[in-house]
This record gives structure tokens, C-alpha cells and sequence, in this order.
């Protein structure tokens, strides 16, 4: 994770923003991953169902976040900003 986070930053600020954004969303993402496996865990081992919540809040935090930037890259295509 560390090292996406690194390599997203140095792209991000070297001039393909882009790709940046979507590397440093991926540490997001990432984190949001090992959110979902612990309050799974934990639901499996005391059954409670808040883990249930959190785990399903995790998901749709995870899928605004891509849906998010997805409408970014698309929005700079059309503009005509991306460079590759």
C-alpha cells in the first residue's frame, strides 16, 4: 500500500494527474478493503450485526469512490484535458 501511495504521489506530481489520482483512490480503496475483512472478522467471531453495517457502508464508500473517478476521467477526456 505504502508503495502505490509513493509511486501515485510521484505520478500525480510529475505531470499525469490522472493516473496519480487513480493510483492514490486505489490507497483508498486498499484501506477501505481491510476495513471490510476486520468488521467481517469480527462479525464472525461476536455476531454482531454493526460489524454487518459497517462492512456494507465500506462497500458503498468503495463503489461511490470508483464511480467518482470514473465521472473525473471521463469529464477531462471530453474537456480535452487528458494527455497521455
Amino acid at each position: 500500500m505504502t508503495a502505490v501511495f509513493i509511486t501515485g504521489a510521484l505520478i500525480f506530481f510529475t505531470g499525469n494527474i490522472t493516473l496519480g489520482i487513480w493510483l492514490l483512490i486505489g490507497v483508498i480503496i486498499l484501506q477501505l478493503v481491510l476495513n471490510i475483512v476486520t468488521d467481517f472478522k469480527l462479525y464472525t467471531a461476536f455476531h454482531d450485526k454493526s460489524n454487518l453495517a459497517m462492512t456494507v457502508i465500506w462497500a458503498g464508500l468503495i463503489i461511490g469512490l470508483i464511480i467518482l473517478t470514473i465521472l473525473y476521467t471521463v469529464i477531462k477526456i471530453r474537456r480535452g484535458h487528458y494527455v497521455e
